[in-house]
Formats: structure tokens, C-alpha cells, sequence
């Protein structure tokens, strides 16, 4: 009898170190589940569409310059993974105009050298900007179709760039005065001749951000539609994905941007009008493009050097 109780006891104790046995590896299971879905949400790539496509698009007129194939790793995210990784280099006529304003591979690098090379600092590269318009608007439409993001925009678009800028004070990027809009859509009007009552004002406050920077974005933006308003034109207030907005801004009617890169990568390059003021230096007076009269505003810059404090928006909008 005392046989038949150890063993029955000693069955028991093997049953329990085989049931603790199998919770452990099933915990760990659970655990290397969790730790690969974590890896997963890391590995999803984010990518500044702006400054992307800048330098996209100058490895694509590097190659040009060379009279070489295109070829270029493009990430495989939104609309960027439907631009063409390969282009064939078929014909001098795009080259000929590149070498026309005396733009060579050397001269290019030293651009996208110094910064990204959207940021148009002078005649050169603007002008290489300008010959490439054509071909980098029709790979942009046929991304942008391929993705189900083509779209039918009414309205023009302010692009009111305000989420760590201005508040880190970047050099490059300055608000500019309410008077800018003003004459920004009045040239829209007279160039298209047509009267709009309403303006799509793009205004997402999460870049880089926090929520004090949020909450005074969103009183700079509401102070800039009630002038907007003061001036006839009433303002839709829009905020979607990244690639939503810039879909927006590239087949609007007109884009008014106060200078960056995910702007002018969209407006200057788009089916309509683009507007700019910005790319000039917070050190810089005056402006060394003088060929770029017909898009870019200047003399309306609000330096960094001319605010406090820009979580003072009380006193910032008064010199608006």
C-alpha cells in the first residue's frame, strides 16, 4: 500500500514538472511573439517626402549629365515605391538644356553638397530645376496615379508650414507677413483670371513636434484664415496623410508656399501655379536668383532675429 501512494506521488510530481515545463516554453512563445511584432512596428520606414525626392531627383539629372542609365534603390513606401527605379538614357535634348545654362555633374554635387538642393539659393540651380520640370512632373503624376492618390482640387493652397518651425528657429525657415498671401493670390488671379472665394489652407502640426507647439500652431494658423477672411477669401482648414497633402498641393490650381521642401517638391513641380516666399539665409538681405521672379516673393520674410519668442503669439501676430 505505502508502495502504491509513492508511486501515485512521485506520478503527480512528474505530471506538474511537466505542465510547468510546457507553461514556460508557451510564455516564451508568446514573449518572441511579442518581441517580433515589436521589431515589425520599428522596421516601418518613414521617410521625408521633400528632401527624398530633392535628392531623387538630382541623382536622376547627375545621370543625365553623364549621358548614363538611371538607377536608383527606391524605398518601398506610399507613392515613392511607383517611381521608376530604372530610366534608359535615350536622347541629348535634356542634357542639352542642362549644359545650355552650363550645369555639369561637378557643379550639381557641390549643390546637394551644401544642403539639400530644393533650397533654390541662386540662378544655377534654379535653372536646373526649371529644365527638369517637365520630366520630374509627369514621373510625379504617374506615381501619384499608380497610387490612387490623383485627385481634383478646386482651390488654391496655402501650405502654412508650422510644427517644430518656426519655434527651432531653422535659418532656412521664417514665416512670412500676412501681406504675402495678399499678393500671392491677387498674381494667382490676374495669371488664371479667375475670381476664387475660397483657399485650402494645409496645416498639419505634428512634425517634429509637441503640444505646446501644436497649440500655438493652431492659434497662428486660425489668426492667418481670419485675415484670409478680412480679404475675401474664406479658408478650409485640411490636415491628411502626407502623401494626401502633397497629392493636394501637386494637382491644385495654385500652391502658396512659405518655403520648404515638401512644397515646392510638389507645387513648384505640379499642374498649376507655385508661389513662394522663403529660401533665403537668416543671415541673407537679399536673394541671388534673379530668374526666379515669377514664383518666388520675397521681402516678406520675418527673420528669427526679429522675434523673442515665439510661443508669444499675442506679440508675433501683431508683426504679421
Amino acid at each position: 500500500m505505502k508502495i502504491l501512494i509513492i508511486i501515485i506521488i512521485i506520478i503527480i510530481i512528474l505530471i506538474l514538472i511537466n505542465l510547468s515545463s510546457c507553461y514556460t516554453k508557451i510564455k516564451k512563445v508568446k514573449k518572441n511573439k511579442h518581441i517580433k511584432n515589436v521589431d515589425k512596428v520599428e522596421k516601418v520606414e518613414k521617410v521625408d517626402i521633400g528632401n527624398y525626392l530633392s535628392d531623387y531627383f538630382c541623382a536622376l539629372g547627375h545621370s543625365i549629365l553623364l549621358k548614363k542609365d538611371f538607377t536608383y534603390k527606391v524605398k518601398q513606401i506610399n507613392f515613392i515605391k511607383n517611381l521608376p527605379e530604372y530610366i534608359k538614357y535615350e536622347d541629348d535634348i535634356m542634357y542639352n538644356e542642362l549644359t545650355r545654362y552650363n550645369i555639369t555633374p561637378i557643379i550639381l554635387k557641390q549643390y546637394s553638397g551644401v544642403g539639400h538642393t530644393w533650397y533654390v539659393i541662386d540662378d544655377t540651380i534654379h535653372m536646373y530645376w526649371k529644365c527638369m520640370k517637365p520630366l520630374i512632373n509627369k514621373i510625379l503624376n504617374s506615381a501619384l496615379i499608380k497610387s490612387n492618390l490623383y485627385k481634383n482640387v478646386l482651390y488654391p493652397v496655402i501650405h502654412f508650414r508650422c510644427a517644430d518651425t518656426p519655434f527651432i528657429r531653422q535659418p532656412r525657415y521664417h514665416f512670412q507677413k500676412y501681406e504675402f498671401y495678399k499678393t500671392a493670390l491677387t498674381k494667382i488671379k490676374n495669371e488664371k483670371n479667375i475670381s476664387y472665394d475660397k483657399v485650402i489652407l494645409l496645416s498639419c502640426t505634428s512634425h517634429n513636434s509637441n503640444d505646446k507647439n501644436k497649440t500655438c500652431c493652431n492659434v497662428y494658423a486660425g489668426s492667418l484664415s481670419s485675415y484670409l477672411k478680412s480679404i475675401n477669401y474664406n479658408s478650409i482648414i485640411e490636415c491628411k496623410t502626407d502623401v494626401e497633402d502633397f497629392a493636394t498641393l501637386f494637382y491644385a490650381p495654385a500652391v502658396i508656399s512659405i518655403g520648404s521642401s515638401y512644397s515646392f517638391m510638389s507645387g513648384f513641380f505640379g499642374n498649376g501655379i507655385f508661389i513662394s516666399g522663403g529660401h533665403l539665409e537668416e543671415q541673407d538681405d537679399n536673394h541671388k536668383c534673379t530668374s526666379c521672379d515669377d514664383w518666388l516673393l520675397t521681402n516678406y520674410d520675418i527673420k528669427h532675429k526679429n522675434i523673442d519668442d515665439y510661443y508669444d503669439t499675442y506679440n508675433v501676430i501683431a508683426k504679421l
